[in-house]
């Protein structure tokens, strides 16, 4: 049987994102004035893609760069695109302690990128920063959405449960 290596995996990833972003930011062109949130869905894709571009320059940048501002970047943007969801729905809400999680996400994993490196610790780290996102993801799209939205928002809910349940499955692995 012929498996892939990790570097074509995240090359196939990377290129999969860049068609989503063109995707997304397309999307936002044609009708960032009919629905709110967009901009930031928009900006959530671009987040996600620069993140995962600069994990595949691993070998090729600092790993501040690639390990501490990729993975960063990729839990950023499940916090932009929960901001734009929030829009999306009507919901609004102060973010300040989003902005604290996301703050002690980024140092925790420049501490055990650089200063002590531990591969499992920032695996942990990364399934909790997206479990944290993810899961106000799914509360506001299965429980705080009106209930005349949540039949459109419950498809998005349900997929946002799937990435805390994998993450927690991730963080399980890591532990065992």
């Amino acid at each position: 049987m012929i498996f892939l290596d990790m570097k074509t995996v995240v090359f196939s990833h990377l290129m999969i994102d860049i068609v989503c972003t063109v995707f997304m930011v397309f999307l936002w062109y044609r009708n960032h004035r009919r629905f709110s949130g967009l901009s930031f869905w928009a900006v959530a894709y671009v987040f996600h893609t620069a993140g995962i571009e600069l994990i595949f320059l691993r070998s090729s940048i600092p790993d501040l760069l690639s390990v501490v501002l990729g993975n960063t970047l990729l839990v950023a943007g499940v916090l932009i695109l929960y901001m734009g969801l929030q829009r999306f729905v009507g919901k609004g809400g102060s973010h300040i302690h989003n902005y604290v999680l996301l703050a002690v996400f980024a140092l925790t994993h420049a501490y055990f990128a650089l200063a002590r490196p531990d591969l499992t610790v920032r695996t942990i780290n990364l399934s909790l920063g997206i479990i944290v996102f993810a899961f106000q993801c799914a509360w506001l799209m299965l429980a705080r959405a009106d209930s005349g939205l949540r039949t459109m928002t419950r498809g998005v809910g349900m997929v946002f449960a799937g990435y805390c349940l994998i993450s927690l499955i991730r963080i399980i692995t890591c532990l065992t």
